[in-house]
């Protein structure tokens, strides 16, 4: 049974499957994006456009839906923006319009999360807008990853194609969690996810390592613990907003700090084999970003 579980979670997680998946909704999308008349001046002052990269659960749905939350922040939720930049480029205002359209069908059904979560945040602009100064999406963020590896022109695409500068969120938890979540939750053993988890974190420093070498768009990372993130999440959110190019006010910062919640520990409950821990403080040794953790 657990060989039939993992056969098809190689298939349906397969790059050629996710990638036909996100391609499948072109058509319903190209009618979605159409001019309307009434919303193309309000992307005119919009300099910054913000992707989420990393590894899946590791807190990227919350922090995107904080950011949607401030009057001059449009995030979307699994957009997958950057679909609509190869094999052909859409218009800079048909993609912001796909992702301001999600903003808001996203608040209105309460901004869902994974694991039956809701981050509506109380009083504040998730769904609306005061002015837009930096929009974005909160797709899967390894699968972000992904395509910014295998495709290296790609940064530089999404850089010209918005006309905007270029800020990359990584989202970093303790990784015994991040790894003991993905494997309770897809059904896959310890190991497998593992070996995944760092084959991917290999991709991104190698990502990270390009940027401002042989990119000629201004394109930066933006690290965010997810720990610190939510032992003081008014100053962390300060930072990230900072970072982005946006001041913040004291009853957004509130508001956002009033949702957030001490995030569970998976790693405590699953049983982990002496050679995996072993060979997990290995790798996160080696790690810059992963360095500080322990079991």
């Amino acid at each position: 049974m657990g060989r039939l579980r993992e056969g098809w979670d190689y298939v349906r997680n397969a790059r050629f499957v996710r990638n036909a998946t996100e391609y499948a909704t072109l058509l319903p999308d190209c009618f979605r994006s159409a001019p309307t008349g009434g919303n193309a001046e309000c992307f005119a002052a919009v300099h910054t456009t913000l992707m989420f990269v990393g590894v899946g659960r590791s807190g990227t749905t919350l922090l995107g839906a904080l950011l949607d939350a401030h009057p001059d922040i449009v995030v979307a939720n699994e957009q997958c923006l950057l679909k609509y930049l190869t094999p052909i480029r859409w218009s800079r205002e048909r993609i912001f319009r796909l992702l301001l359209g999600n903003s808001s069908a996203n608040a209105e059904a309460g901004r869902p999360g994974g694991g039956g979560y809701t981050y509506a945040v109380p009083g504040q602009w998730q769904g609306r807008y005061r002015r837009i100064l930096v929009i974005g999406d909160k797709s899967r963020s390894a699968q972000s990853v992904e395509w910014f590896y295998s495709r290296p022109g790609l940064l530089q695409t999404l850089g010209e194609t918005t006309d905007t500068r270029i800020r990359l969120i990584h989202v970093i938890r303790n990784p015994w969690d991040t790894i003991a979540r993905r494997s309770l939750r897809r059904g896959v053993s310890l190991e497998r996810i593992s070996h995944q988890y760092f084959a991917l974190v290999n991709k991104l420093q190698a990502l990270l390592a390009r940027l401002g070498e042989d990119t000629p768009v201004d394109a930066q990372c933006i690290p965010v613990h997810l720990d610190e993130f939510v032992a003081n999440p008014s100053a962390e959110l300060e930072r990230v907003c900072r970072q982005l190019g946006v001041t913040t006010e004291p009853d957004y910062l509130a508001a956002c700090a009033s949702i957030v919640e001490q995030p569970s520990e998976p790693r405590k409950s699953v049983e982990w084999s002496a050679a995996l821990r072993s060979d997990i403080e290995k790798h996160v040794a080696r790690i810059p970003c992963l360095e500080r953790y322990t079991f």
